[in-house]
């Protein structure tokens, strides 16, 4: 699995996101359904899965998955170009 599936399938388990929703065209870049104690719950999911961690500051551009996509690809990246290589 890629790298972007494991963070869309994480996000819309932990945000129990409907399948209906998910599978819309524009699903990356619609607002997600979330609040601020989610998108921490997110945040915190996705740091322990990928052993990375994420600016608080970050925490605030959690609206959109492309933007989740974005931040994390880049600290996976950037902490593990060769594991990133993979899942991408």
């Amino acid at each position: 699995m890629s790298l972007k599936n494991e963070i869309r399938e994480i996000v819309i388990k932990t945000a129990k996101i409907d399948g209906k929703i998910a599978g819309e065209p524009d699903f990356l870049s619609k607002p997600l359904p979330i609040d601020s104690m989610l998108a921490i719950e997110i945040m915190a999911t996705l740091e322990k899965k990928f052993n990375i961690e994420i600016p608080e500051e970050d925490l605030f551009k959690f609206d959109k998955l492309e933007n989740i996509m974005e931040i994390v690809s880049n600290l996976v990246e950037a902490n593990a170009p060769a594991l990133a290589e993979d899942l991408i």
